[in-house]
């Protein structure tokens, strides 16, 4: 463990870590090109680490005084590296309540555009998204509940059912992965069938689905000749 001066902060070129005193360090990495200040504390006997910043940017009496707000919190009992965490997750968590459902449309796209290959095929998911989940454009994914996707889709339920489903779907897929990018925790997606099934009637049931009798194996080609034929 290396001694910290008011000199050799700016210009420490060994790896390892520097010692100013009350639990502030000056962490050297890569010969000199990374420098940056720690605070490094015990928890129930076990050491934490929470970064103040590099060098270029945090100066040595500035990293002090990050050292001394750190120390502050422990007397009051406060955890430092979990009241930052937890204030970064409160940012984050107001930063996403800002976000409409639009704006989660077209980052959602943005990100599976990779995996479909067929341009039909996302062209439908964003003319569905963009068309049939027009009400729920405006509103934030924090503020979608159950009743407003129930209303949303009320309207084509039962005029075009399977489109409906379909929507359905795509908007679960949607809050899903907005949930997931925010790491919303526990998040009980709203448009997910095993909630809506309570308030809308079953699809199959209004298509009144039928089983079919099964294809008789010898006319399987002539069934993909005629299948690949059509849109």
């Amino acid at each position: 463990m290396k001694k910290l001066t008011a000199s050799n902060w700016k210009t420490a070129r060994d790896n390892g870590w520097y010692h100013d005193k009350l639990g502030l360090y000056l962490q050297v990495t890569s010969n000199g090109a990374g420098r940056s200040w720690v605070y490094r504390y015990n928890v129930g006997g076990k050491q934490r680490y929470i970064g103040l910043g590099p060098t270029h940017t945090i100066s040595l009496a500035t990293a002090r005084e990050l050292a001394r707000q750190c120390r502050e919190q422990r007397l009051r009992g406060v955890d430092p590296l979990s009241a930052r965490n937890a204030q970064r997750q409160a940012a984050a968590a107001e930063e996403a309540k800002r976000t409409t459902f639009k704006q989660c449309i077209d980052t959602f796209l943005q990100f599976k555009q990779h995996e479909w290959s067929n341009p039909k095929h996302a062209a439908q998911w964003g003319m569905t998204l963009q068309k049939y989940a027009k009400p729920l454009h405006d509103i934030s994914p924090a503020d979608i509940d159950l009743a407003i996707v129930s209303k949303a889709l009320e309207s084509i339920w039962t005029r075009i059912p399977e489109t409906a489903s379909r929507t359905r779907q795509r908007i679960e897929a949607v809050l899903d992965h907005w949930a997931a990018k925010n790491q919303i925790h526990d998040y009980r997606n709203p448009a997910a069938w095993d909630r809506l099934k309570h308030v809308l009637p079953s699809i199959s049931k209004l298509k009144g689905d039928k089983h079919h009798p099964a294809l008789p194996y010898e006319r399987i080609g002539e069934f993909m000749r005629d299948l690949r034929g059509r849109e």
